[in-house]
């Protein structure tokens, strides 16, 4: 893997012997969309390897991995800065919205990825309207975008997507959210239908509490 060291990890990354939070999320998307010959994205994956992980979730044929500058030979490589040649049932980005520079331009090159009955899965910190000074999530290294609920409403009725926010269980904060966009009003009822059996969407296991 080219350079892989020098990434960015994360608790909740994913290991060879460990599934983590981009693997639930993609768990998640494959359960709501219910159908055979998946393909997966997972957008700026950082040093985690759910990616193997989620190769063998029923009904995904192939996971590839998508970003701005290729890093990694473990997976088939898209580049986002090109036009897609291609698009996925489901993309996942799972803590990356918050690093875009640039939210319009980032936030087209992430959903022309996707095809139109599939879905974006992102993870991120919402905004609860607080003091930004006591807010330590703006302030973590090359945090560069802060979205509220009605902003990532005017992003995905601009670029003509559907909207919804769920809360992941396990060890994940208060405020985080999965942000789940579509073009399909069909994939958007399916998203309901999920949630009407499933109290929280599935993340990482809360880590084992230490012994005294």
């Amino acid at each position: 893997m080219k350079d892989f060291k020098s990434l960015p990890g994360a608790t909740r990354a994913g290991t060879p012997t460990k599934k983590g939070r981009e693997f639930y999320m993609a768990q998640m998307a494959v359960d709501i969309l219910n159908k055979d010959k998946l393909d997966i994205l997972v957008y700026g994956p950082g040093r985690s390897l759910d990616n193997h992980h989620m190769e063998k979730l029923p009904g995904v044929t192939q996971v590839a991995i998508g970003d701005i500058m290729q890093v990694r030979d473990d997976a088939e490589f898209i580049d986002a800065n090109e036009p897609p040649k291609r698009r996925f049932s489901v993309v996942i980005a799972c803590e990356v919205i918050e690093h875009f520079r640039d939210p319009w331009s980032d936030f087209d090159k992430l959903l022309r990825l996707v095809d139109r009955d599939g879905v974006v899965v992102c993870g991120t910190n919402i905004t609860d309207g607080g003091d930004l000074n006591e807010d330590r999530y703006i302030y973590f290294p090359d945090h560069t975008a802060y979205y509220s609920p009605q902003s990532l409403r005017m992003i995905a009725e601009a670029f003509g997507y559907h909207l919804d926010f769920r809360y992941p269980g396990g060890a994940t904060p208060r405020r985080k959210r999965y942000v789940i966009f579509s073009k399909s009003r069909h994939t958007m009822e399916k998203v309901a239908d999920y949630f009407g059996a499933v109290h929280l969407a599935p993340a990482e296991p809360l880590p084992p509490k230490k012994k005294k």
